[in-house]
């Protein structure tokens, strides 16, 4: 039942919440010879080679303050809210970054038994949009997470860290630093940076998404165009994609749960801002996530009048 509601809450928002990485500010402290990486990191390097993932500022697409927050049912059922915010400008290793983060929450009802208090957070740099933190601080039932993965473009390594064991309240062995190639999102940052493209039917775009010391190959394929209507905030036109880690060979959920069939994101046509997701369950059913709070962004100049 436990992880059953677990995969309930954490899909919060369409790719949003699996896992994660460190204290702001926390730097990778594992050393590596370039030719102990090299071998891998020229595989990875290939296998991405045909992936463009062209320098973007956020501040393009979203703005400081900007807020949305999402109800999240399973089987038709409340079972509690996530909030997508941007918060800030800081700093990680010295570069000027906009700290993202995702905290998802049981609602009262679901609490009694289960409690549910999650928060992940992105450092995305200012200049470029790519990823350079990934947080994870997980309170799930009576256990917990916390860890990261930090971004080194100089030598195109990601350095994952798992803090606190479910159980052990010590630190866990280090991995060995591993090979990106290149650029890459984490799974919160890639909500933003998709916003920067316009996607047409049948059209797919690929990004690579650094995540617990490997890289995704997401496809994000745009369906058909469709009309949403969201209480409290209007009817919207939407374009419906569908999203799919060609690696695994099945829909996109990285770290978190087993989707069966589509994993398909309703986002608002000319913002990219994601309205609703749906997907199902193994044993479980269907579970959606739907927009019901938009603040400081340009949603609402973008409902359609009656």
């Amino acid at each position: 039942m436990r992880g059953r509601l677990r995969a309930c809450l954490c899909i919060a928002l369409w790719l949003a919440a699996p896992a994660a990485w460190a204290a702001e500010g926390a730097e990778g402290s594992a050393s590596r010879r370039d030719s102990d990486v090299a071998p891998a990191a020229v595989t990875v390097r290939q296998r991405f080679a045909h992936v463009d993932m062209p320098a973007r500022d956020l501040a393009q697409v979203a703005q400081i303050g900007e807020r949305l927050v999402y109800g999240i049912k399973w089987k038709g059922l409340a079972a509690g809210q996530a909030t997508l915010s941007v918060n800030r400008k800081t700093s990680v290793s010295g570069r000027p970054t906009y700290y993202l983060s995702l905290e998802t929450a049981s609602n009262d009802f679901l609490s009694t038994f289960y409690h549910v208090e999650d928060r992940v957070r992105s450092y995305v740099d200012a200049d470029t949009g790519r990823s350079v933190l990934y947080v994870r601080d997980l309170r799930e039932g009576g256990s917990t997470a916390n860890d990261y993965v930090q971004f080194d473009y100089d030598r195109n390594l990601q350095y994952y860290r798992p803090v606190r064991t479910e159980v052990q309240e010590t630190r866990a062995p280090q991995p060995p630093p591993r090979p990106i190639p290149g650029p890459v999102q984490d799974p919160l940052s890639v909500v933003y940076y998709l916003r920067h493209f316009s996607l047409e039917p049948g059209e797919t775009r690929e990004i690579a998404v650094g995540r617990r010391g490997k890289t995704a190959l997401l496809e994000v394929t745009a369906k058909h165009v469709d009309r949403i209507s969201l209480p409290g905030l209007g009817e919207f036109e939407a374009l419906v994609v569908e999203l799919e880690d060609s690696a695994a060979g099945g829909p996109y959920a990285p770290n978190l749960f087993v989707a069966r069939g589509a994993t398909r994101v309703w986002v608002e046509r000319h913002t990219r801002i994601p309205l609703m997701a749906r997907t199902s369950l193994p044993k479980i059913g269907a579970v959606e996530v739907l927009l019901h709070h938009a603040a400081n962004c340009p949603l609402a100049d973008h409902a359609l009048s009656d």
